[in-house]
C-alpha cells in the first residue's frame, strides 16, 4: 500500500472523527492536526532494512474535498492532501529477547533500521517514538501470526466484469499450515512494456552555434522505442478464510484490466506480496477500507475515531494514527502478453492519439521558425520526410513526443526480473 494512500486516508479519519465538522472551528482543527502523528509501521519476516513512515497532516488551510474516491474503496493519488514529514525523531524497536533496533532517517519523514532484521515467530516487538516536541508513542507488543501461508498460484484469465468490460482478471490460490482462521493483506506492482507506435530510428537535432539553428536528423544516441513502467497497487486489498470450509484461499479477486487498456497492451507483469496479519491489524485496516468507501469523505456521518495500537505515553497530549504490525509476506509473479487471451485487431492501446502530421514550416513570412521552436521545445518527434502524405504541411512529418520516444511514459532500462516470452 502506497504511504500517501495510508496517510490521506488517515487524514480524513481524523479530520471527520472527533465531533461534527461544523462545530469545529479551523483553529481548532489546526490545532488537533497538528498534534497528530501519522504512523505507518509495518516489520516483516523478510531480511532487509525494515521501514518505518512518519508525518503529520497538513493545515486544514491545504486540504481540499477527497471526491475522487473509486467503487472498490481506493482514492485516487492527485485528490490527496499534502502531509508535512515528522523530521528527527528517535524510533526504536524492542523484541522481548531484549535486541533492540534503532531506525535512522534516510529521508524527510522515512526512517529505516540501521541493520537488516527479519521477525522471528514466536517474538514480541514493541515500537517506541519519540518526536522532537518531547511527545512519546509507544505501540502494544505485536508477534508474527502463527503459521506458514504460501501462494500456490498466481493467474489470469480471460472474463467479463460485473458491467460487461471485456477483459483479464488476476486471482490468487494460497495455503496455510495453520489451524486456525488467517487474516491477508495483499498489495501489487505490476510493470508493463510499452512500444511507442510511431518511433523512427533518426530523431530531429538542432545544427549551428548560435539561432536560427539548422533542423536535421540523426541516428538515435538511446533506446526510445521500448520502455518499461511501474506502478502500485492504490487501494487496501483485504482477504480471510473465515467461513471458508478449509483454510485456504481460491481464486480470490486482485486485479481486473479491461481489454483496452493500455497497461496489457503489450507484455504485463504483476508481483503480488500477501501479508498474514493479526485479526485486530485486519479490523484496523477493514475500518480505513470502509471508510474510503463513503462517497463524500466529509459528510456529517461520523463513524468514530479508528484506533490503532499505538498510544501517546503520557495520555495527555497528542494524538496518533496507525498501527505498527508484524507481518509474514510471501510473494509471487505473473506474465502474461495481450495475445494470450485476445486476438490483435489493430493497433496497440496507446494513452493519446498518435497520428502523425506535417511538421510545422521551416519559416514564416514573419521570420520566425516554427519548425526549429518546436523541436527545440521538444514537443514532436520525427517520423519521416513528407513526400506528399499531408499536402499542407512542412518538409518532415512529425508526430507527439511520447508517440515517438516512450522515455516520456516509462524507462528504457530493462528491469532486472523481466522475462520475455
Amino acid at each position: 500500500m502506497k504511504k500517501g494512500i495510508f496517510y490521506g486516508l488517515t487524514l480524513v479519519l481524523f479530520t471527520g472523527c472527533i465531533e461534527p465538522f461544523d462545530d469545529l472551528s479551523v483553529e481548532e482543527s489546526e490545532a488537533s492536526l497538528e498534534t497528530t502523528l501519522v504512523v505507518e509501521a509495518s516489520l516483516s519476516d523478510e531480511m532487509k532494512r525494515q521501514r518505518i513512515l512518519l508525518s503529520r497532516p497538513a493545515p486544514l488551510q491545504f486540504i481540499e474535498p477527497l471526491d475522487s474516491v473509486t467503487s472498490n474503496g481506493s482514492v485516487l493519488l492527485s485528490t490527496l492532501p499534502p502531509v508535512i514529514y515528522e523530521r528527527n525523531a528517535s524510533v526504536i524497536v524492542d523484541d522481548d529477547l531484549g535486541n533492540q533496533y534503532r531506525f535512522v532517517e534516510e529521508a524527510p519523514g522515512t526512517y529505516l533500521s540501521e541493520t537488516e532484521f527479519a521477525v522471528e515467530v514466536g517474538v514480541e516487538y514493541t515500537l517506541t517514538i519519540e518526536t522532537t516536541s518531547g511527545n512519546r508513542y509507544v505501540s502494544e507488543p505485536e508477534m508474527v501470526p502463527s503459521g506458514e501461508s504460501t501462494i500456490t498460484r498466481l493467474y489470469a484469465e480471460k472474463t467479463v466484469n460485473e458491467v460487461g468490460e471485456e477483459g483479464v482478471a488476476i486471482f490468487l490460490d494460497n495455503s496455510s499450515t495453520n489451524t486456525e482462521p488467517d487474516y491477508y493483506r495483499f498489495d501489487y506492482e505490476e510493470t508493463y512494456k510499452i512500444i511507442a507506435p510511431n518511433w523512427n530510428a533518426l530523431e530531429f537535432a538542432l545544427r549551428g552555434d548560435s539561432y536560427p539553428f539548422e533542423v536535421i536528423t540523426v541516428p538515435r544516441e538511446q533506446e526510445e522505442r521500448v520502455c518499461y513502467a511501474t506502478s502500485g497497487s492504490d487501494q487496501i486489498i483485504l482477504g480471510s478464510t473465515v467461513n471458508l470450509s478449509a483454510n485456504r484461499i481460491e481464486r480470490f479477486p486482485l486485479r481486473f484490466l479491461p481489454k483496452d487498456d493500455f497497461k496489457i497492451a503489450n507484455r504485463y507483469s504483476l508481483q503480488v506480496r500477501q501479508y498474514s496479519q493479526s485479526v485486530n491489524a485486519q479490523g484496523y485496516f477493514e475500518a480505513l477500507r470502509d471508510f474510503a468507501k463513503n462517497e463524500n469523505i466529509f459528510s456529517q456521518v461520523q463513524p468514530g475515531f479508528i484506533e490503532g495500537n499505538i498510544s501517546e505515553e503520557s495520555g495527555i497530549s497528542g494524538r496518533v494514527i496507525g498501527y505498527f504490525e508484524v507481518v509474514s509476506v510471501a510473494s509471487e509473479r505473473l506474465f502474461f502478453n495481450f495475445e494470450d487471451f485476445f486476438e490483435r485487431e489493430g493497433e496497440a492501446a496507446y494513452p493519446l492519439n498518435c497520428s502523425f502530421i506535417g511538421s510545422p514550416p521551416l519559416t514564416t513570412p514573419g521570420g520566425t521558425f516554427p519548425l526549429l521552436d518546436g523541436v527545440q521545445a521538444d514537443l514532436i518527434e520525427y517520423v519521416g520526410p513528407n513526400e506528399g502524405q499531408v499536402s499542407d504541411g512542412g518538409p518532415f512529418l512529425v508526430t507527439a513526443k511520447a508517440c515517438g520516444d516512450c522515455t516520456v511514459l516509462g524507462s528504457n532500462v530493462v528491469p532486472e526480473f523481466w522475462i520475455e516470452e
